[in-house]
């Protein structure tokens, strides 16, 4: 018999309920099961995970890292895909896989490209991948000359942060 697979997610988005159903309807009809952590007690994903925890606010990288070697040794987990501290957590890979962790996540060299909107899309760019038009601005003026030139060519303008997340859409 093939044993369940304990998959962790933490502080992810809420649209990941969905990728949590794809998991457990996995081809292969193998056994899942999901621990997610979040700050946010009302996340739709602690709702949806077999086991759920509010993880500690304030936490450093380093000191997160220990908490999610913690974490994975102490619920036995196969499979981590990591959000919050991506980067710091992948230049620990090692110490996760000695602790029998996968890490769902890229090279340390891509957690720093696209940890900035901009050098994504310009190593996306560089590598022959189409992105969207898109602009960095600095300023009002330049925003708004943005703006205009995206709904000349029929597009609506989504404003986004170059680091971090969220966004909102114009119009």
């Amino acid at each position: 018999m093939v044993s369940r697979v304990r998959v962790w997610l933490n502080r992810t988005y809420a649209e990941n309920v969905f990728f949590m159903d794809q998991l457990r309807r996995n081809p292969s009809d193998r056994a899942v099961e999901i621990h997610a952590t979040h700050g946010d007690p009302d996340s739709p994903v602690l709702a949806a995970a077999d086991t759920a925890a509010l993880e500690p606010e304030s936490l450093s990288p380093a000191a997160y890292v220990e908490f999610a070697l913690d974490q994975c040794r102490r619920r036995g987990i196969d499979v981590f895909v990591p959000r919050l501290h991506q980067a710091a957590i992948v230049a620990h890979r090692a110490e996760f896989e000695a602790a029998g962790t996968a890490l769902l996540a890229p090279p340390a060299e891509a957690v720093a490209v696209f940890e900035d909107k901009v050098s994504g899309y310009e190593a996306a760019q560089a590598a022959g991948v189409p992105v969207p038009p898109w602009w960095r601005v600095r300023t009002a003026a330049e925003l708004l000359d943005a703006v205009e030139e995206l709904e000349e060519r029929g597009h609506r303008a989504c404003f986004k942060p170059a680091a971090g997340r969220a966004g909102w859409a114009s119009g």
